[in-house]
């Protein structure tokens, strides 16, 4: 039977794990600093010269796109030069902490390394390991990479968990930031054709502070926002039209382009995830996945929604990009709000209701 020194199980960990703690070059003194960071918030503390900084990243959601996790040899967060880099021949070695570390070496050093996908939510293309550089996963280079991880491990000022990849994967599916956010495969682009059909062409928004929903739905090639009160749990028959916008296609065909004259062109696209066979809370759908300003501590919001057929979720981007999903720069003045489909926001507010 082969021991941990000689096997290594690839379970899919992504990069984004690692980066609750990380270990910089302070920008002030130049010594060791550490970021740390929860789904909302970023710090940076410098025990030498003291150097204190802190980001707030929003929801979750848009923390995990402004993270940009893995692209570069700098933090995250504040762009700041990582600590932990050593340079070879082939290219550059660098991780996050000791603990990224030590998963890196005992990865090397496996002489089997083994894929193994744990369950619906795991996506192996997402996995750190999947994405390193060939020339660290050839054997040829494995003495002098396991050299330069030596050299790394005198440098660390934080420690490895010792947790095993098992260990790791079991902890983070219990996390709803990586339900939500790493099940990539359950988001689908809608295309031009599609926007027309059905559930397709209307989404709803819902406020419950302010007791409204904002309706979203696109007909005749026009884009409709429109808002109805919510009365007694259900929505309100009576709409008023706020904003009118007619659309144009574009060569892409999941983005639709909105010009006004004088002004550059605002981009559109929206995707749809299916929520039939999983299982919510009413506060991770409305406060960490919509943004939505509610009392997140109210017994009302804790209740589970089974969700069945026809039960969608939108995410809107509305962005100055022409390619408003990937990567957009803070130029380009991108936006992204979630609405639900009628059936989905049905339970919603029954949930709400029946729970108050």
């Amino acid at each position: 039977m082969l021991n941990m020194e000689e096997k290594y199980i690839d379970v899919g960990i992504p990069f984004s794990y690692w980066d609750k703690e990380v270990e910089v070059v302070c920008p002030r003194c130049h010594s060791t600093a550490l970021v740390h960071s929860t789904s909302t918030q970023a710090k940076c503390v410098c025990s030498h010269c003291g150097k204190i900084e802190q980001k707030n990243l929003g929801q979750p959601q848009y923390a995990f796109l402004e993270r940009r996790t893995g692209q570069l040899e700098v933090d995250p967060f504040f762009g700041f030069k990582l600590a932990l880099i050593e340079q070879t021949s082939s290219g550059n070695i660098w991780v996050y902490n000791a603990d990224q570390l030590n998963h890196l070496k005992s990865y090397v050093s496996a002489k089997l390394r083994e894929k193994k996908e744990m369950d619906k939510y795991f996506d192996y293309y997402i996995s750190y390991f999947h994405k390193l550089p060939a020339w660290i996963k050839s054997s040829k280079h494995r003495v002098a990479i396991l050299k330069k991880i030596t050299a790394l491990e005198k440098k660390t000022i934080t420690k490895p968990n010792n947790k095993t990849p098992l260990d790791i994967a079991n902890d983070i599916k219990e996390s709803f930031f990586y339900r939500w956010n790493w099940s990539n495969r359950s988001w689908k682009f809608l295309d031009q054709s599609n926007f027309f059909k059905g559930d397709y062409s209307t989404a709803y928004y819902p406020n419950i502070q302010k007791k409204s929903i904002t309706i979203l739905s696109i007909k005749n090639s026009k884009l409709l926002l429109s808002e109805a009160l919510i009365e007694n749990g259900t929505i309100s028959v009576e709409q008023k039209l706020i904003r009118e916008l007619p659309l144009r296609n574009t060569t892409k065909k999941s983005t639709f382009r909105h010009t006004i004259k004088g002004k550059p062109p605002i981009y559109y696209s929206i995707n749809i995830r299916k929520l039939s066979g999983e299982s919510f809370t009413v506060k991770e759908l409305l406060v960490d996945v919509a943004n939505m300003d509610i009392d997140s501590t109210a017994t009302a919001y804790n209740h589970t929604i089974n969700f069945e057929a026809d039960d969608y979720i939108f995410k809107f981007v509305e962005s100055h990009s022409p390619h408003p999903d990937f990567a957009p720069t803070e130029k380009d003045k991108t936006q992204t709000s979630y609405g639900f489909s009628k059936s989905a926001m049905k339970k919603i507010l029954n949930s709400i209701r029946d729970n108050t």
